[in-house]
């Protein structure tokens, strides 16, 4: 009798052991894969089939409120796509939330850089004038298991021209990578 109540009672703790267990193993992989796939920084964007992530290393904004000659500023971001047999397309878009003028400087310029894992061509901008307004700065083909790497840098050239005019002024721009169905 008191070897079939031990049985019972050591089935149970047996039995209560496993599936602690095993919730334990389902949390751990769901908090592995939800953390690999839903980073602070990674923004997950479907293209058709491919997986394509987007990464900004300290954020997608530059906001200033005094710039000088020389005045620059970076923001350093990735596309990989992480898809085995699928490209992706995608665009650059930059959005100017608060002009730093009301019409064009030639002063004022950007710059974007990129770098690919592969044979395919990331977007080179040498240098362009900052638009007033929200503009696409290019579209670009990424290929399957490849990361595209870039740094825009927007600056105020510095040609000792006078900038009274831009004293006290705000300029915000945000940087947002969207899919381009191919």
């Amino acid at each position: 009798m008191i070897d079939e109540k031990t049985n019972k009672f050591n089935l149970i703790i047996y039995l209560l052991i496993f599936i602690v267990l095993f919730t334990m193993l389902i949390g751990t992989s769901y908090l592995y894969f939800t953390n690999k796939i839903k980073n602070e920084s990674k923004t997950k964007i479907s293209i058709n089939n491919a997986d394509v992530f987007v990464e900004y290393k300290k954020g997608n904004q530059i906001n200033v409120s005094s710039i000088k000659h020389g005045w620059s500023s970076s923001i350093s971001f990735s596309v990989e796509n992480y898809s085995l047999d699928t490209n992706g397309k995608y665009k650059i878009l930059l959005d100017i939330i608060s002009p730093l003028s009301d019409e064009i400087d030639d002063n004022f310029i950007l710059t974007l850089s990129g770098a690919s894992t592969s044979n395919d061509k990331p977007i080179n901008i040498k240098e362009k004038v900052v638009p007033v307004e929200s503009t696409m700065l290019s579209d670009c083909l990424i290929f399957p298991e490849t990361l595209h790497t870039y740094i825009l840098t927007i600056k105020l050239k510095d040609n000792k021209q006078d900038i009274n005019h831009l004293k006290n002024r705000i300029f915000i721009a945000k940087v947002n990578v969207e899919k381009v169905d191919l």
